[in-house]
């Protein structure tokens, strides 16, 4: 016993370990940036979500370009352009483009940009490694409505803005903000420069549908729940703990609607799904370079991460007269204020898994299948966790409970060497040492070569088998014998008792104690059932099989004790073998069967602890039983038998 307990308390102390080591992992920023190229594969590889309505891109296409001519069109276009969306009813007009220098025809464009339901874009330059940053047109701050909510970013170095001339109220900015393997995932949601807040494009476009409303700053309660959130009506920006906005890529930016720019400005060429949207003009040609890298592709156009963020912000997307679905906080893939704890949790409990699947020591297969499940699990709950909208660590977690079984099972490992060395030590004293070495090695437990218990064993006598065997053909000896054990097995299992050993025609069935140290040990009301309802089903077999001259009977007896349960035989073929005091003593009692014509007879420890619980047994009177100078009480149960078989299962 004493392994399994020193494992069990190792194997606790492991899971704490791993427990703290996921909570490390969760902050160790190369096993993240794997978590991320992880989320990644989850993202394009999951179900794509549907386009939202109310949510168009209009972009400037090859086709636009072959037919408007190259880049940078003049300032009389795109004033016309303008012009024809709000002719066709955009709600609101996103333009994911520069305009920080002033050019010829800016009188007209600034007509229409100057309009509330315009929001134009602007950079600003945070990235360290530009040598030389620009500062070029005027930035267009948000105004006090987000003072103080500012992102964590490197100090602004240089800035493209909005030409003057054009006289725009609103911008935001829409500088890419890749992480170190160049793909983008979140972006900051205001960057602060010179005491002025400069909200990213998505919410300025909020702030644009939402005139005179003001934000509302909440921070997260629930360890799933995002670190802050930003609302404004019906559109939500959920943060993280550095305010940055993580993209909620849901499909690839070939599913996003898209009309180019040559059809807008076609008067002849209706376009319905224009109307009451929000409208993103941005690139999707490759020639501008307005690319980005992103789970679903890695030259994706920039409008579509726009269209993304949009989207996903609106969670009640009422923007036409006609019913649209809602859509909800799912939308966001947050990463959770609590995302330590979560990772803690998570691992805490498949750690427990494995401390209680492990232990007692299991083989090795089933103690690999049981931690391979384990390890699998953390990167099967994922996809579920992302469709709640909650962005789950999955490496942080898999790497700690690997670190755990491995831990455990070296322990093991070294701990079954040191047991079979000392093992070997004493076995020398009694035999060969090469023999006690090689017991020593085949030892199934690494403790002895058995394991003391408390309980209650049954012994299963069938007189005349030898005899009665070798008068029949073998296939039908054979048949006979494995229906007598299959039976006694079924009946015993079902009342809770191993059978143990089966030797020619004797069978041993052990109930062990549950709570060990135990006086009497075991559970004999349980056996004294499991006797009653053996002798009932095996006796019919007995009956049809035998003859006058070969006549088959059942004798069993019960008694309490100890007894030691061991595994004899090389590794590859062993059998359970029972020894021990109330072995002994169980199968001397059946030697008493015939003198006093009882077929279940009770040794006195049994009998004093069923008698206790209401004086179910009759004594028989006293019998010195083989080897032993005290005489003692031997039992049978009474006649009927009434006892409480739910309360003995209890």
């Amino acid at each position: 016993m004493m392994v399994d307990r020193l494992s069990l308390g190792a194997r606790w102390v492991f899971c704490c370990l791993s427990v703290a080591l996921s909570a490390v992992f969760n902050g160790y920023a190369p096993l993240r940036a794997l978590d991320d190229r992880l989320q990644d594969f989850y993202t394009a590889s999951g179900r794509h979500q549907p386009v939202p309505p109310g949510v168009v891109i209009v972009d400037i296409s090859e086709s636009s370009l072959a037919s408007l001519g190259p880049w940078p069109w003049p300032r009389t276009t795109l004033a016309e352009l303008s012009q024809a969306l709000r002719a066709r009813g955009a709600k609101l007009q996103v333009w994911d483009l520069l305009l920080p220098e002033p050019a010829p025809g800016d009188e007209a464009l600034a007509a229409s940009l100057s309009q509330p339901d315009v929001v134009l874009g602007q950079v600003l330059v945070t990235d360290p490694h530009v040598a030389q940053p620009p500062a070029v047109g005027l930035l267009l701050p948000a105004g006090d409505n987000l003072s103080g909510l500012c992102s964590a970013t490197p100090s602004v170095t240089g800035y493209l803005g909005v030409s003057p001339s054009l006289h725009a109220n609103r911008a935001g900015h829409i500088g890419a903000t890749p992480d170190a393997d160049g793909r983008l995932r979140s972006l900051p949601a205001v960057i602060c420069h010179q005491g002025q807040a400069f909200p990213q494009l998505a919410l300025a476009a909020a702030q644009a549908a939402q005139p005179g409303t003001a934000w509302r700053h909440e921070f997260g309660f629930w360890p799933w729940d995002a670190s802050q959130t930003l609302t404004l009506g019906p559109w939500r920006f959920p943060l993280d703990e550095k305010g940055w906005l993580r993209v909620p890529y849901a499909r690839s930016h070939h599913d996003w609607p898209a009309v180019s720019i040559e059809r807008v400005l076609d008067p002849s060429i209706r376009l319905p799904e224009i109307q009451g949207s929000i409208v993103l003009i941005g690139s999707t040609a490759l020639g501008l370079a307005d690319i980005v890298n992103t789970p679903f592709y890695p030259v994706a156009p920039g409008v579509s991460v726009h269209a993304e963020l949009v989207s996903g912000a609106l969670l009640i997307p009422d923007l036409t007269a006609s019913p649209q679905p809602a859509y909800f906080a799912s939308n966001w893939i947050i990463e959770p204020r609590g995302s330590t704890f979560l990772t803690a949790m998570l691992t805490a409990a498949l750690g427990l898994l494995l401390v209680m699947r492990l232990w007692p020591q299991a083989a090795l297969k089933g103690s690999v299948t049981v931690s391979l499940g384990a390890l699998s699990l953390p990167f099967l709950l994922a996809p579920i966790a992302r469709e709640l909208g909650i962005l789950m660590p999955v490496l942080p977690v898999a790497a700690a409970l690997a670190l755990q079984a491995g831990a455990s099972w070296l322990f093991n490992a070294a701990w079954l060497q040191h047991q079979a060395r000392v093992m070997a030590r004493h076995l020398r004293g009694f035999m060969p040492p090469a023999l006690a070495s090689q017991i020593a090695t085949h030892n199934p437990t690494g403790d002895s070569l058995g394991q003391l218990e408390q309980g209650t064993v049954m012994a299963i006598r069938i007189d005349g088998l030898q005899r009665w065997q070798e008068s029949v053909e073998p296939l039908r000896a054979l048949a006979v014998i494995h229906a007598l054990h299959a039976s006694a097995q079924s009946v015993c299992s079902s009342f809770g008792g191993r059978l143990e050993q089966l030797q020619g025609d004797l069978l041993m069935v052990a109930w062990p104690d549950p709570h060990s140290g135990g006086a009497q040990g075991g559970n004999p009301e349980l056996a004294a059932h499991a006797a009653e309802r053996t002798l009932q089903e095996l006796q019919p077999l007995l009956r049809l099989n035998e003859s006058d001259s070969h006549p088959l009977s059942m004798n069993i007896a019960i008694e309490s004790g100890l007894y030691l349960h061991g595994l004899v035989g090389h590794a590859d073929s062993r059998s359970a073998l029972l020894l021990g005091p109330a072995v002994t003593d169980a199968q001397s009692i059946l030697g008493f069967s015939g003198e006093l014509a009882c077929q279940l007879l009770i040794g006195p420890k049994a009998a004093a602890r069923m008698g206790q619980e209401g004086g179910h047994v009759e004594r028989m009177g006293r019998f010195v039983l083989p080897f032993q100078a005290e005489p003692k009480d031997l039992f049978r149960l009474q006649t009927p038998y009434r006892f409480d078989l739910n309360a003995a299962r209890g």
